[in-house]
């Protein structure tokens, strides 16, 4: 319910889940004046109206976009916003394969982009342009919580019902596939809240 220009008032249910208000608060404003002339159900080349720091400027269909910063973007002085948004223009550039966007970097049509695969950055940032300076390799600390990598399995035929999962579990080895496999790129997660204060640390003692 609308309280104001600028108030929206949300009220949730007693029993609603943990993640509820963040959800709410993750939303984007959207104007209702624009989409009463749009139908919001159909996807169309037109870029709708926004309330965020940046816009839909030029763009070509499955080969670039750019998002030009909004002048008076009315949240730039807020706190939370403190130190972003300082690019005027942010570009994307889309490559059918990784290979093909690699050799923009290297070549200089590219010029930011991160290393997703452990055997790239390990072996192929070997080039004229990083050697001679045009290009930096640099790793950057992330001090979020991090996400994870798995395998998981489903039992189906003769090993349904089995205790087939509970038998593979200890069959891979981390360390010598991190070692072997992935340049020791990955580090083994010992906590659900890796990076946070939540962290489980030593073993489990008494509450003070």
């Amino acid at each position: 319910m609308a309280e104001g220009d600028d108030k929206v008032l949300v009220a949730l249910k007693p029993d609603h889940g943990r993640d509820s208000i963040l959800n709410i608060a993750g939303q984007p404003i959207l104007s209702a004046a624009y989409f009463a002339s749009h139908d919001f159900s159909r996807a169309g080349m037109e870029a709708p109206l926004g309330s965020g720091a940046y816009k839909i400027g030029a763009f070509e269909q499955g080969r670039y976009i750019a998002f030009h910063r909004v002048a008076d973007y009315w949240g730039k002085d807020l706190p939370v916003n403190r130190g972003q948004n300082n690019f005027d223009v942010i570009r994307f550039d889309y490559f059918g394969e990784r290979a093909v966007g690699f050799e923009g970097v290297q070549s200089g049509q590219v010029i930011c982009t991160r290393a997703l695969r452990p055997r790239r950055w390990a072996t192929g940032y070997d080039f004229p342009a990083l050697r001679d300076g045009r290009v930096s390799k640099q790793e950057f600390p992330d001090r979020r919580s991090p996400g994870f990598q798995v395998f998981s399995s489903i039992c189906a035929g003769p090993f349904q019902g089995s205790a087939h999962p509970r038998g593979a579990r200890p069959v891979l080895d981390f360390e010598w596939s991190n070692r072997n496999l992935f340049y020791g790129a990955y580090k083994r997660a010992a906590s659900y809240f890796e990076n946070t204060e939540m962290r489980a640390d030593g073993p489990p003692r008494q509450k003070s």
